[in-house]
């Protein structure tokens, strides 16, 4: 991969350096500066810590994890192009406890039609019959949570990170057992675009649905997290999304409250 592009990204005392392809803005653009649901979910952390991290992507994310514990990181990404960047991100990184995994994770396993977006990594998803103006660009394999956390035989399960495009409820339905076993802190993108275009999902009941899975749900205002627990905070979180920040925020399901 001699040309990759490659950025060293502070973070902290231990900066954290990227591969991606050259010309991907994500990987052009992406900082760990300003304050987040990323930084407050890798604080909550501890050494003994066990984290999935499902649409990893270029691997910033579970490098961030990494730098927060000593156990597992897995990081489980289907792109065959993300992934190689991944794997050279952990390894210019030093982040000896990401474990890369290549597939999709889903309802249901077997394989999945998946669009690798040419223009930039972030935006690569899975294709299905309501998703619209994407051709599917290659075949991927796909599993479910549950069979892969009973696959690995985890001992625990501390945090899972979701941010696949819009499926996000896919990977929750395949998730039932390991929820239920670990009852672990969940991080997902809510973007309601991609929810929309390409999993033909309605944001509003994809929010309901979170609020029933989850004892607790909460977005956040940078580092700080607020409860979405009536109707009055879905309509103005919905609101928020939709008119105030493109669409996109970050939302924890957690079946304990937050500290």
């Amino acid at each position: 991969m001699d040309d990759a592009l490659t950025r060293t990204l502070p973070y902290g005392d231990r900066p954290i350096t990227i591969s991606g392809a050259p010309g991907d803005p994500y990987a052009q653009s992406i900082t760990l500066d300003e304050p987040s649901a990323l930084h407050y979910a890798a604080l909550l952390l501890r050494a003994e810590s066990h984290v999935i991290d499902i649409g990893a992507n270029i691997g910033v994310t579970a490098c961030v994890f990494a730098r927060h514990t000593a156990a597992p990181v897995y990081a489980l990404e289907p792109s065959p192009v993300a992934f190689k960047h991944l794997c050279r991100t952990k390894d210019l990184s030093g982040a000896n406890v990401v474990r890369p995994r290549q597939f999709a994770v889903g309802r249901t396993a077997g394989t999945a039609a998946f669009f690798d977006n040419p223009t930039t990594a972030s935006a690569s998803h899975l294709v299905t019959a309501d998703t619209i103006g994407r051709d599917a660009s290659a075949e991927v394999p796909m599993t479910t949570l549950d069979a892969f956390t009973a696959e690995e035989a985890l001992p625990r399960l501390d945090l899972i990170k979701i941010d696949v495009e819009g499926f996000e409820r896919e990977v929750l339905a395949g998730a039932t057992d390991t929820l239920s076993r670990f009852a672990p802190r969940v991080l997902m993108e809510f973007n309601a675009f991609t929810l929309i275009g390409f999993a033909n999902q309605n944001p509003r009941t994809v929010l309901s649905e979170f609020r029933t899975l989850f004892p607790h749900l909460y977005a956040f205002d940078g580092m700080s997290p607020y409860a979405i627990a009536t109707d009055a905070d879905v309509l103005a979180l919905l609101n928020r999304t939709l008119l105030g920040e493109g669409c996109m925020t970050e939302l924890m399901g957690t079946f304990e409250p937050l500290p």
